[in-house]
């Protein structure tokens, strides 16, 4: 809802009024200011001035599920808790990739639907007053293209409700095809909303402030940009090596960058990542008393590796656990190994974490969301 502006009635003081025209003017002031009074009154949220929507509500990682209940404790449901209840692979505890929260159709009114994460499943087969509600979502023309389409299953919008809103819907013609179709795209359907939780810690991290000096003197050293938190510090700086630290007694915050030549595709095998990180680290990373102390990869959990599309380079995105070879400290890291082309290097970053008080996937999400503001300088 957007209220009217109003306009200023500010006659000169030097001019001659006619009573009556006095009169109607001061009727139509007030009778405007009352329309703004009952528009304004009428609603019961705090609008942003330039999108009249409210900034999303919830946690980072929460998603908040709208379907039919019975439909939540069937196949349906459980395909979707099997999604994105996944292991975050990389974690030395069990945490899943999101946490969810069920909510009954008929309860999705006001707050629920400032929601940052939301997911909206419909099923057409479902006649209940429920089903009913949620097919009324539903437009003549996007039925006629699901009915024209049986692979047509999701539908990805943002802002409808909330501003740094995501809402996707996902509906078939019948319970068996949906769960069908949640199953074969349960990737897809954790990206969308990884990808959009990573944006949001990118703004949330470099919303107030960064080290925009520090991130320059590198740039302008090693030709490579990175969007360095307001309280990183420059731990190690060397010809092919650069440690950025947030050293706090609860959790210690890492991110470093290596590179080197590019030889030959070998490099891209998993275990040889895991022998170069090894080798960096030995060499650079060390413990918080730094008395002969050195990092490595743990080898009894196998490192997770996946390939992604990283700023339109091929990469390999890797999640582990370190450990210190005295063994007195541990954690998760996340890391992306790719190739310029142009400078001839293959670069490897990483983020690592110590946080043994706390559960660790929002440290690492926050990690990794640094990570992806790497850039190769072309100064």
């Amino acid at each position: 809802m957007q209220p009217s502006s109003l306009p200023s009635f500010q006659p000169s003081n030097h001019a001659i009024m006619h009573p009556y025209i006095h009169a109607t003017m001061h009727s139509c002031t007030h009778i405007i200011i009352l329309v703004a009074i009952l528009l304004f009154s009428s609603c019961d949220i705090t609008f942003n001035e330039t999108t009249y929507k409210p900034q999303s509500k919830g946690k980072t990682g929460e998603i908040i599920i709208i379907m039919d209940s019975t439909r939540w404790k069937g196949s349906i449901g459980k395909e979707l808790r099997k999604t994105f209840l996944a292991r975050q692979p990389g974690l030395p505890q069990d945490e899943s990739m999101f946490d969810i929260k069920y909510i009954y159709t008929g309860n999705f009114t006001g707050f629920f639907k400032t929601y940052r994460n939301i997911v909206i499943v419909t099923s057409f087969e479902d006649m209940s007053a429920d089903g009913e509600k949620l097919k009324s979502l539903f437009t003549k023309g996007l039925l006629n293209k699901i009915n024209s389409n049986e692979e047509f299953f999701m539908l990805s919008k943002k802002d409808i409700y909330a501003q740094d809103q995501k809402v996707v819907h996902l509906f078939s013609k019948t319970d068996r095809e949906l769960v069908r179709k949640i199953k074969a795209n349960s990737k897809k359907l954790q990206r969308i909303f990884h990808y959009v939780e990573r944006r949001r810690t990118i703004k949330k991290i470099f919303g107030s402030n960064e080290r925009k000096e520090l991130g320059k003197k590198l740039a302008k050293q090693h030709k490579f940009q990175i969007r360095i938190p307001y309280r990183y510090k420059l731990a190690k700086n060397r010809d092919n090596f650069v440690w950025l630290r947030y050293p706090k007694q609860a959790v210690d915050r890492n991110i470093f960058i290596t590179w080197k030549p590019y030889a030959t595709e070998e490099a891209f095998k998993p275990e040889q990542i895991v022998l170069w990180r090894d080798s960096i680290c030995k060499t650079h990373i060390y413990g918080s008393d730094d008395s002969g102390s050195f990092m490595l990869t743990e080898s009894l959990v196998p490192v997770h590796t996946e390939k992604v599309n990283f700023k339109k380079k091929y990469a390999l995105e890797s999640r582990g656990l370190w450990k210190l070879n005295n063994l007195s400290m541990g954690g998760p890291f996340i890391s992306y190994t790719f190739v310029d082309e142009k400078l001839n290097r293959i670069y490897y970053i990483e983020g690592f974490v110590y946080a043994p008080a706390f559960d660790k996937r929002e440290y690492v999400h926050e990690l990794e969301a640094v990570l992806w503001t790497f850039e190769v300088s072309r100064q």
